[in-house]
């Protein structure tokens, strides 16, 4: 049997407020959302699947207009499957150029912390290189230095992939275990 919601039981359930799941049914981001008699949008546990997902694609840097596309793919069935796959290898490849942007950015405030530490430790600055010709040695002491950040950096990932896998397994029940009885 089908279960529907009300917009307000949703926006409670999802934590999206109902003007945002408004906008995102005007923006055609809900591929099979139906309405009542009097216009009121109804919400099914398919549509709360759908919220899960786009909440996750947000989240990963996709577009509403690209999260759009994408439900008009999947509205059209099984003959979209090369161009689903197409847009979420480029979805992809734009979140890995901003992870590796990301994780240089990290590499880089890892090395100023190490900097600051040692010369803090030293009381003095001059226990680094004072030229920028000498900087990559600083660097290559830095490397070689037994840190904390590359092992506390491989913890987080290992916590956000169980996160995630979850998060995942859970995603049919997660929405319909909250919804108001």
């Amino acid at each position: 049997m089908t279960r529907y919601y009300t917009i307000q039981e949703v926006a409670k359930i999802s934590g999206y407020p109902a003007a945002t799941l408004r906008y995102y049914d005007d923006m055609g981001v809900f591929p099979n959302l139906q309405r009542d008699e009097f216009g009121n949008r109804i919400f099914t546990d398919e549509n709360l699947e759908w919220l899960q997902l786009v909440r996750h694609l947000k989240v990963s840097g996709m577009t509403l207009t690209r999260i759009r596309e994408f439900s008009e793919l999947a509205k059209q069935g099984d003959k979209t499957l090369a161009e689903r796959l197409s847009l979420f290898k480029e979805q992809r490849d734009m979140l890995m150029s901003d992870l590796v942007m990301l994780l240089e950015g990290l590499e880089l405030l890892n090395y100023e912390c190490w900097y600051y530490e040692t010369a803090t430790k030293a009381g003095t600055e001059s226990v680094h290189a004072s030229d920028w010709s000498s900087l990559s040695q600083s660097y290559v002491q830095y490397r070689e230095t037994d840190r904390e950040d590359g092992i506390e950096l491989k913890g987080q990932l290992q916590r956000v992939r169980q996160h995630f896998d979850k998060s995942i397994a859970r995603w049919p029940r997660s929405w319909t275990e909250r919804a108001p009885k």
